[in-house]
């Protein structure tokens, strides 16, 4: 009998970027001789853990080709010893490409036709015994198909290089890379356009926007975070809004709302100049004062204490989420019973995942209810930032863009995301009717009631 290879029962595995990229590896060592019995993926660190990435793992074996002669007396079949009584040629010895089955069969075929003095007989024998083999051949051939249904489709590897692209993590790649597997058949996949709007839903549905929070008159509202993230500015931005729809709703001047900026920053040079900068800048008188201490803040925040005054505004210093003493320091400052603020994590648009989730964990103690993006105008991909927030469960408040004062400030809003993503074909009507959900920020509905 003969067999166009056998299987080697020991599974190895490698590792590619995606499942073409690992059977190239295995064509390279084993050309065709080998099986893909699985694959998976999973996540890999390089560069000390800075980065990672998803890699596909394969299973396979390897199949030893080789087409010989097995004698009768080794086959367990009755029937088989019968087919293969015949004295088989040293011709059906000598290996041949093993992919090569019809040219091997017709060549095997005419010697033994030349060679036999019963030409019909030996003919049917051998028929038989490639009947046999063309059998085997279908069987490692159905092998081969079942592992191609395991392919990673075309489809899930597009997506993944554009969610890359895009720049989230490699866990939320790999989190909506099952998610395609489960959600979606094969004919499904198929249809790239449906796929890929599928996936910016779910992406929209991973951007939580926080409630509007309004409390007690005085609102006071604090931003905290690191150095260089724009936290004086929004601050600014913040109370400019403010006074814009004051006057966009037609309310006298003298009677828009009363607010007051404290900074708390004693560490950065200027901290004070720059808030009283933008306090200049805003129509009617906005005082600014700075705190060095609990009780010096403590002390301003009784003296506002009154119906006429709607904001205190509090300016943070800006702390490396490395810097625990004086965040541990700050904290304390802001320690005020029944102070009810209003705080927010300020993080910029295009903080580096492993530094965002370092500064989330440094400044929980804070107990921020939310988080404003600075700096969106700053950068293209908003990946890094909706990964790591969608991972920890936290929600965005705002979103801030350009330098200038009186702009750039807006509602938290997954389609200004959605929108933006690189590479997808993304239906902004849909994501305009679905995920649009701007609405008055909490400045705006403070100022219509």
């Amino acid at each position: 009998m003969y067999s166009e290879g056998r299987i080697n029962n020991i599974e190895q595995t490698v590792e590619g970027r995606d499942l073409d990229a690992c059977k190239a590896i295995l064509y390279e060592r084993y050309q065709n001789n080998y099986t893909i019995l699985d694959y998976k993926t999973k996540i890999k660190s390089k560069w000390l853990g800075l980065r990672q990435i998803p890699v596909i793992e394969a299973k396979y074996v390897v199949r030893e080709r080789y087409n010989s002669f097995v004698p009768p007396s080794a086959q367990q079949s009755p029937a088989m010893q019968q087919v293969a009584g015949v004295q088989q040629p040293a011709a059906l010895q000598q290996s041949a490409p093993a992919g090569d089955f019809v040219s091997q069969r017709d060549e095997l075929l005419k010697k033994q036709l030349a060679n036999s003095g019963s030409a019909v007989s030996t003919f049917m024998q051998n028929a038989q015994i490639m009947k046999k083999l063309d059998e085997l051949s279908k069987q490692v051939g159905g092998l081969s198909q079942e592992s191609e249904k395991k392919k990673e489709h075309r489809s899930i590897v597009k997506v993944d290089q554009l969610l890359e692209q895009n720049e989230f993590t490699a866990s939320y790649i790999a989190k909506m890379n099952e998610r395609m597997r489960n959600e979606f058949s094969l004919d499904e996949l198929e249809d790239f356009a449906e796929v890929q709007a599928q996936v910016v839903d779910w992406i929209g549905e991973d951007i939580h926007v926080a409630e509007s929070f309004r409390g007690k008159d005085p609102h006071i509202i604090v931003i905290v975070g690191p150095t260089g993230v724009g936290k004086t500015t929004t601050i600014a931005k913040m109370a400019a809004k403010v006074q814009w729809n004051a006057k966009k709703q037609g309310i006298p001047r003298a009677q828009w709302p009363v607010m007051h900026m404290i900074t708390i920053d004693n560490i950065r040079v200027a901290a004070l100049e720059q808030i009283e900068h933008y306090a200049n800048a805003l129509h009617n008188d906005v005082s600014v004062e700075q705190a060095t201490s609990r009780e010096k803040l403590e002390n301003l925040l009784q003296l506002y204490n009154s119906p006429q005054v709607k904001y205190v505004f509090i300016d943070t210093s800006g702390i490396s989420p490395n810097d625990f003493e004086h965040i541990a320091t700050m904290k304390k400052v802001l320690d005020i019973p029944k102070m009810h603020a209003d705080i927010y994590l300020a993080v910029s648009a295009s903080t580096k995942p492993r530094d965002l989730e370092k500064i989330i964990r440094n400044y929980e103690p804070f107990g921020f209810r939310s988080v404003i993006i600075t700096k969106c105008d700053e950068t293209t991909s908003y990946g890094n930032v909706l990964s790591v927030l969608s991972e920890k469960g936290k929600s965005i408040s705002m979103i801030t863009t350009k330098q200038d004062v009186l702009n750039g400030h807006e509602r938290a809003n997954p389609y200004y995301f959605l929108k933006r993503l690189d590479g997808f074909e993304v239906d902004e009507e849909h994501i305009r009717q679905r995920f649009d959900n701007a609405r008055e920020t909490t400045e705006e509905k403070t100022a219509e009631d």
